[in-house]
C-alpha cells in the first residue's frame, strides 16, 4: 500500500478559488498562529491538562531529496509548477525557486499530547478528524467551554505554508479508533487555488485546488462510485510519518501536524532562533492562565538545538508576570483587602444578567464574573501598565485593554477579568456557564475580543447587545476604578455653591430638561496641587441624536455678573466610552451612533493666580458630528 495524491477535479459548474478563503479572517504573524494552534490543541485536552512542542526543522541536501521521495514529489511538482505559472499563490513561486537554488527546506511540526487525537472515521461529520483535516467553516467543537466556535482558526495551518501543504499523524483517544484499524493515523492536504495541467496527449486537465495525500479508495457519492484518498494506518502510517518529520510520542494520545514550507506570510524570512523567540513570547502573552504553575492546564515546549525539549516557563521579569502573579493571587486565595502597596491584589465582583436563549429555551440567568487588580511600582512594572487582562475557560486571553484614562489620580495596576468557567471550580454557578456560553458566541473568529456576532443575534433573545457594549464595560470601568482611585483628601474640594455652578451651567436656567439633545450628570470638580480636577457624566438623547457626536467641556473665569474674563486650558481629559482629547485647552470627547453614555475626567493646567472657587465655572456643549 503506497501513499499516493488525489487531487479533487473541478466540478460541472467550473466553480474556482483563489486560495483559503477562511485565512482571510487572520492576520498573517507569529502571534496569531501559536493563538490559534495552541487554542486547538487545548481545546482537546483530555483530563483538562494538554502539552505541545514546537519543532522547527530545516531540512538540506540529502534530507531534503528523501523527504521529496517520501511525499511523492513527483506527482506533486506538477501541481506546485501549475499554480506558480498561473500566479494564484505567489508563494509557491518563492519556495519552487529557494527549493532550486539552495536546496533547502523548512519544517514546523505541532505535536500536542494527552489530546483527543483525530478519531472518528473518513466520513464522520462529528469527528476531530473531519473536522480538522477536511471540512471547511465547519466547527466540531461540541464542548461549550472550547475556544473556537466558527471553524476557521485551523486555517492558519494552511496559511503559514507557503505551499499550503499540512500533514497529519495522530493516535487518538481509543474511543475514536474505528473498527479494525490501529493507530497511527497518517493523511495529508494542500490546499492550492484552482489549476490546470495539460496531459500527455494535449488535453487540459482542470483541478479545483485541493489534493489529498493517502491511500486510493472508492465511495458511492450520488449513486456514482468516486476516487479519493483515505487515511493510512498502523505500520505504514508511522514509516511515513517518520520520513515526512511528523513523528508523535507513541506512549501518548494526540496529533503532530506538520507545516511544509513553514513561514509567516506577511513578513520577510526569519531565521530558525528568531522563529522559536516569537513562538515563545507568543505563547506567554495569551496563554499564561493555562501555563501558570496554580492552573496546570497547558505545557508549551520547544525543541532546541541538541534535540532536547525545552518547557517555556513563566519568568519573573516577563513582561506578562504583573498577571500571572494576580491570577495566582486568585487561585491560591492570596488576597489583599485594599492596593496599599505594589504587587497587592485585590477582587471586585460584580452580577450581570445573561439573557435567554432563543435557540434551545434555557432562561436568562445571573453571573458574577471576577476583577482582579494588583497594584504596580509605577515606575518599574511598566509594561501593558494600566491594561486589563480577559479570558474564560480554555485560558487564552481574548484581549488586553487599556485603561490609561480611568482617572488623572488612578493608582498605576495591571488587572484580569474572569469569566465564566475560568473561575475556580468552587465558585462556579450556573450562571457562570451561561456566561461561558455566551462569550463564546460573542467571539468573532480571530477569537480578540467580544462584541455583537452573528451568533449572539441567531441564538440569543434581546439584551445581548446591550450586554456586550455598554452593560459589561461600564461596571468593569466602574469596579476597577472603586478600586484603583483613592477617596480625594477632604479640606480640597470645592464648596457646594461650586457643585450647584457646575449643574447649573451645564444645563440652563430654566431650560426644559426634556427638549434637549444632550443630558449631563454627576458634575463637580475639586482643586489639587494647583490644578483643578473635574469629572461627570454625558449621554447623547438616543431619540434626537441620530449619528456620532462630540461633546465640547471648557474650563473658564467668570466675574460677580456672569460674564467671562479668562480660560482656564485643560491639560487631560479622559473617557471610557468615547474617543477624547485635548484642543486650543478644550476637552472633546467623541461618540459613536448609539452609545449609552460615558463618565469623563479631567484635569487643567497648573494656575498659579488665586481664585476664588466660585469664580470658576464649567461649560459643557454637544453637537452632532458635522454640524
Amino acid at each position: 500500500m503506497t501513499a499516493q495524491w488525489k487531487f479533487d477535479d473541478i466540478d460541472a459548474s467550473r466553480t474556482k478559488k483563489g486560495g483559503n478563503p477562511s485565512g482571510k479572517a487572520f492576520d498573517g504573524n507569529f502571534e496569531t498562529f501559536v493563538r490559534e494552534s495552541l487554542q486547538n490543541s487545548n481545546d482537546a485536552a483530555v483530563e483538562d491538562r494538554a502539552e505541545v512542542l514546537f519543532d522547527l526543522k530545516q531540512l538540506e541536501g540529502e534530507e531534503v531529496e528523501d523527504f521529496k521521495d517520501a511525499i511523492r514529489w513527483e506527482e506533486f511538482e506538477e501541481h506546485l509548477q501549475s499554480v506558480k505559472e498561473n500566479g494564484r499563490l505567489k508563494t509557491v513561486e518563492e519556495f519552487l525557486e529557494r527549493l532550486r537554488e539552495e536546496n533547502k527546506l523548512r519544517l514546523l511540526k505541532i505535536e500536542d499530547r494527552h489530546t483527543e487525537g483525530l478519531g472518528g472515521t473518513e466520513d464522520d461529520d462529528e469527528s476531530n478528524f473531519t473536522g480538522l483535516v477536511k471540512h471547511e467553516l465547519f466547527s466540531n467543537k461540541s464542548d461549550e467551554g472550547s475556544g473556537g466556535n466558527h471553524g476557521v482558526g485551523k486555517s492558519v495551518y494552511w496559511d503559514f505554508s507557503e505551499i499550503a501543504t499540512v500533514l497529519f499523524n495522530s493516535i487518538p483517544a481509543s474511543k475514536g479508533i474505528p473498527d479494525g484499524k490501529t493507530p497511527p493515523r497518517f493523511f495529508a492536504r494542500t490546499n492550492l487555488p484552482s489549476h490546470e495541467i495539460e496531459d500527455d496527449d494535449g488535453y487540459i486537465l482542470e483541478y479545483k485546488g485541493s489534493g489529498w495525500l493517502g491511500q486510493l479508495d472508492e465511495i458511492e457519492i450520488n449513486r456514482e462510485t468516486k476516487q479519493r484518498a483515505a487515511s493510512i494506518w498502523g505500520d505504514k502510517a508511522k514509516d511515513l510519518a517518520g520520513e515526512l518529520y511528523t513523528q508523535h510520542d507513541s506512549e501518548t494520545t494526540g496529533t503532530s501536524i506538520t507545516v511544509v514550507g513553514f513561514s509567516e506570510p506577511t513578513s520577510s524570512w526569519k531565521e530558525p532562533a528568531e522563529v522559536k523567540n516569537l513562538i515563545e513570547d507568543s505563547a506567554e502573552e495569551y496563554f499564561w492562565p493555562a501555563m501558570s504553575e496554580e492552573m496546570e492546564r497547558l505545557d508549551v515546549l520547544i525543541r532546541d538545538e541538541g534535540g532536547g525539549e525545552r518547557k517555556v516557563k513563566l519568568k519573573k521579569h516577563d513582561d506578562v508576570n504583573p498577571f500571572v502573579e494576580c491570577w495566582d493571587a486568585y487561585l491560591s486565595d492570596d488576597l489583599d483587602e485594599k492596593l496599599e502597596s505594589p504587587g497587592d491584589v485585590v477582587k471586585r465582583e460584580f452580577e450581570i444578567e445573561i439573557p435567554g436563549r432563543t435557540d434551545n429555551g434555557e432562561e436568562a440567568k445571573t453571573s458574577n464574573p471576577v476583577l482582579l487588580i494588583r497594584r504596580a511600582d509605577r515606575d518599574v512594572e511598566t509594561a501593558r501598565q494600566n491594561q486589563l487582562a480577559m479570558f474564560r475557560s480554555p485560558g487564552m486571553v481574548v484581549k488586553y485593554k487599556s485603561y490609561t484614562n480611568i482617572s488623572v489620580a488612578a493608582r498605576p495596576f495591571h488587572a484580569i477579568l474572569v469569566c465564566g468557567e475560568a473561575k475556580r471550580d468552587d465558585d462556579i454557578s450556573e450562571g457562570d456557564e451561561a456566561f461561558e456560553k455566551f462569550l463564546k458566541n460573542a467571539e468573532p473568529p480571530e477569537h480578540r475580543d467580544w462584541k455583537v456576532t452573528s451568533d449572539l443575534k441567531d441564538n440569543y433573545k434581546p439584551g445581548y447587545r446591550k450586554l456586550v457594549d455598554t452593560t459589561l464595560p461600564r461596571k468593569i470601568r466602574e469596579n476597577l476604578k472603586d478600586a484603583v482611585v483613592p477617596e480625594p483628601e477632604e479640606g480640597e474640594r470645592g464648596p457646594d455653591r461650586l457643585a450647584s455652578m457646575f449643574q447649573m451651567s451645564k444645563q440652563g436656567k430654566g431650560k426644559d430638561r426634556s427638549k434637549q439633545k444632550f443630558h449631563f450628570g454627576s458634575l463637580g470638580g475639586h482643586m489639587r496641587e494647583s490644578r483643578w480636577e473635574i469629572k461627570g457624566f454625558v449621554e447623547p438623547d438616543k431619540d434626537k441624536i441620530k449619528s456620532d457626536s462630540e461633546v465640547e467641556i471648557e474650563l473658564s473665569v467668570t466675574g460677580e455678573d456672569g460674564s467671562k474674563y479668562n480660560t482656564i486650558e485643560l491639560e487631560e481629559i479622559s473617557s471610557e466610552l468615547g474617543e477624547t482629547f485635548v484642543e486650543d485647552g478644550k476637552g472633546v470627547i467623541k461618540m459613536k451612533e448609539g452609545t449609552q453614555g460615558a463618565d469623563f475626567e479631567g484635569k487643567s493646567k497648573e494656575i498659579e493666580e488665586e481664585l476664588k472657587e466660585d469664580e470658576i465655572e464649567m461649560r459643557i456643549s454637544g453637537r452632532e458630528a458635522g454640524n
